[in-house]
């Protein structure tokens, strides 16, 4: 682990090093080998050095690299996508793949079936419905004192355990039980 790290900050310091050996007109083996801290904090419009620089460190794509980058380049149009792939790696914002659903059939009021499933995207929970052979409607995850409930301007399922009640217009329509 210690040596990706360190082949990581090598790579970069060598990418920073020569875009600083560009902008300074040192070519060669006597340009000065690059210190550990960071060489400089680079200026507004520093655009070539600043892309070879960012390209470097998402070329590599370890935290070490972006956080090199950061450290010579704060600002800018290139920080901004630096901060987000950081995010990004470190699992932070990262878009969530770990969509789960559970399917539930209910047995309402005269027999009419009610089929829910419960949607959970992260940060986005709902539920889809369809009562009595109609619609499907898309209902999103509300507060609940206890149990659970899914709601929108029209429509609200509101439940606990195996119990459900759908209303619509604010008035209970059916009441459901899980098969």
């Amino acid at each position: 682990m210690l040596v990706r790290i360190f082949s990581a900050l090598l790579a970069v310091n060598l990418v920073l090093w020569a875009a600083s050996a560009a902008q300074t007109g040192e070519h060669g083996l006597h340009a000065a080998w690059p210190s550990p801290a960071p060489l400089r904090i680079a200026e507004a419009g520093d655009e070539p050095a600043e892309r070879r620089a960012f390209e470097a460190a998402k070329e590599l794509g370890t935290v070490e690299a972006w956080d090199a980058f950061l450290s010579n380049y704060p600002k800018g149009f290139y920080a901004d996508l630096a901060r987000a792939d950081l995010k990004k790696i470190s699992g932070d914002g990262a878009p969530s793949s770990d969509k789960q659903e559970r399917r539930v059939s209910f047995s309402c009021s005269e027999g009419i079936p009610l089929i829910v499933t419960f949607v959970d995207e992260g940060n986005d929970s709902y539920a889809l419905y369809s009562h009595d052979s109609g619609p499907t409607i898309r209902l999103p995850a509300a507060v609940s004192g206890s149990g659970f409930r899914y709601s929108d301007s029209d429509h609200e399922l509101r439940g606990k355990g195996s119990d459900i009640d759908l209303s619509e217009g604010g008035n209970v329509i059916d009441s459901c039980s899980a098969d």
